[in-house]
Parts: structure tokens; sequence; C-alpha cells
């Protein structure tokens, strides 16, 4: 993720091109939807194992 930041604060900037700002939005954002997917099959889980 530090290297996602530092890239995108590049890309923002315009050290490094764009496309570089925009690929590492896109993987914040897959990284954000496997976190709360795993979040939510996790609870799933749980409340599944206490009934």
């Amino acid at each position: 993720m530090v290297a996602l930041t530092v890239a995108a604060m590049l890309g923002m900037v315009g050290v490094l091109p764009s496309a570089w700002f925009w690929a590492a939005l896109g993987a914040y954002a897959v990284a954000w939807a496997e976190y709360l997917v795993t979040q939510t099959i996790g609870r799933s889980r749980a409340s599944s194992a206490v009934r």
C-alpha cells in the first residue's frame, strides 16, 4: 500500500505519468473491495456459527 500511495502522489504532482495515478487508484479500489468481501464473509460465518 505504501508503494501505491507513493506512485499515486508522484502521478498527481506530475513526476510520473498520470497513468500511474489511475493504476494506483484502481488498485486501491480492488484492495478495498477484497477487504469488504472478506469482512462480510467472516461476519456471515461467525453469525451462522453462533446459531
